[in-house]
């Protein structure tokens, strides 16, 4: 993940991934969310996501979210198109969470978000093996 869009909340967790080194942990409370930006073909599908897995109480969540942005960088939407989510409970192991999007004609790239909400003491989870694939052809053309 990019630095850039990455808040208080997360932070790179050694030991237990589910590849690799590293993962990425969440454990605080209100929104916080980690994000990249990538480039994108306008009318094409892309596949996203992100496995994770951690304690979730009551009224916690972990989604994985995308920002289709214009040629400024700017959001096309004010809220972002939530491709899939999890609730209390319901990551014990490594979880995908997954979903597809196709690309608007005036998006020129996407901001892919990971976010957990409303965490409190004791909630945590752990992501990792982030992925947006180009799918070809495109499920629009089939």
């Amino acid at each position: 993940m990019m630095e850039r869009g990455m808040q208080s909340a997360f932070t790179r967790w050694g030991g237990d991934a589910r590849n690799g080194t590293f993962s990425l942990r969440a454990d605080g409370a209100n929104l916080e969310w980690t994000s990249q930006e990538a480039p994108v073909v306008p009318g094409m599908t892309y596949r996203f996501s992100v496995f994770a897995k951690g304690c979730l109480g009551s009224g916690a969540s972990v989604s994985l979210q995308v920002y289709w942005l214009d040629e400024r960088g700017d959001p096309l939407t004010k809220a972002p198109r939530v491709l899939d989510l999890a609730g209390a409970g319901e990551l014990p192991g490594w979880s995908e969470l997954a979903g597809f999007a196709e690309v608007p004609p005036e998006a020129v790239a996407a901001e892919v978000r990971i976010a957990a909400e409303g965490f409190l003491r004791g909630d945590q989870v752990l992501f990792d093996d982030a992925s947006m694939r180009l799918l070809w052809p495109s499920t629009a053309d089939m």
